[in-house]
């Protein structure tokens, strides 16, 4: 967010950006919501377009709570000579008859059900208003000892009515003052043009998410409720499939226990019968040959049939291939 028409403004705690929620745009005014804290300071950032910052000046000018702040860092001069993206800040309000800049910070707004208060003026609290504004010209007005530089009579009155100010909890106070350098001279500014508005509507984080500005967010106690049920499921879950993952565990082994003891006995089979083929073999080669009996078919004869006797039938030979494997099993 919010950016219009080139100009970015936001705002800082500790250095951190603040998370905009619900940004709409209306002409030349952006609105938005962002999570306040109390006790924590804050500082307002802008950004001027490089075009726009060498075509001509500009000034800010800042409300919190409705009430004027009397800055020290709203002037942006022209400058030719700037090339780059340069953030500038807004940290807080000259006090002090200028010897002192005071920080500004989030607090906790006092409400009240004394209903004389329901009658009186009361500020915009829960409201930061920034106006930018282009300038023709800045003239210096000297500084004299007698020149008041508090700006105006600040009224730290942060009490509200109830009814007022309901969904109200945080209001801008101010924190420490660091004192600095009483300034020489003021600057008036002449020929100026409003350019645009930018409105952030602060509430603490827990109000924006119940009226569904903000989304919600997974505290560590839900995470850890989610996850804790979740890995209870997951555990019960787990254990079922670690148990249902080693039963088939299990039973794979089994089958390649078995299937592997079954392969390894029926090698020892083979092994043995080719163990007793060759003791055969030397105990034949040891002793006479034996004498191969050769097992006549019987046939019956039909009457008339001749027998020829002249033909020798003759066995063919066969020999192994390097490679092959003899089936033992057979």
């Amino acid at each position: 967010m919010p950016e219009l028409k080139g100009f970015d403004v936001w705002v800082e705690v500790n250095g951190v950006r603040l998370e905009e929620y619900k940004v709409e745009a209306s002409g030349d005014k952006v609105a938005c919501w962002i999570p306040s804290e109390a006790g924590k300071d804050f500082k307002i950032g802008f950004a001027i377009p490089l075009g726009r910052q060498v075509a001509t000046n500009h000034a800010l000018a800042l409300t919190l709570d409705g009430k004027p702040i009397y800055l020290a860092e709203g002037i942006v001069r022209q400058s030719i000579a700037t090339l780059a993206y340069s953030p500038r800040y807004l940290s807080g309000e000259l006090v002090n008859n200028g010897r002192a800049i005071q920080s500004f910070q989030f607090g906790t707004l006092e409400l009240t059900d004394d209903d004389s208060l329901l009658h009186l003026a009361t500020g915009q609290f829960g409201e930061l208003q920034v106006t930018v504004s282009s300038v023709e010209t800045f003239l210096k007005v000297p500084i004299l000892g007698s020149t008041n530089l508090s700006g105006y009579q600040r009224n730290d009155q942060f009490v509200a009515h109830e009814r007022s100010k309901k969904g109200s909890a945080h209001c801008v106070k101010f924190g420490e003052q660091k004192p600095i350098a009483r300034p020489t001279h003021t600057v008036k500014s002449v020929g100026v043009a409003k350019l645009c508005t930018f409105v952030f509507n602060y509430r603490p984080m827990d109000i924006l998410m119940a009226n569904d500005i903000a989304p919600p967010r997974t505290t560590k106690a839900g995470s850890a409720s989610n996850s804790g049920s979740g890995s209870s499921n997951s555990a019960a879950g787990g254990r079922g499939q670690a148990s249902g993952s080693k039963r088939k565990s299990d039973e794979f082994k089994v089958e390649e226990c078995s299937e592997s003891g079954a392969v390894d006995g029926q090698i020892d089979r083979l092994e043995a019968q080719l163990r007793d083929l060759r003791q055969s073999k030397d105990a034949r080669g040891a002793g006479p040959p034996l004498k191969r009996v050769k097992k006549e078919h019987k046939s019956t004869l039909v009457s008339g049939e001749v027998i020829d006797l002249t033909i020798v039938k003759e066995e063919p030979t066969r020999n192994f291939v390097p490679g092959e494997v003899i089936d033992l099993t057979i």
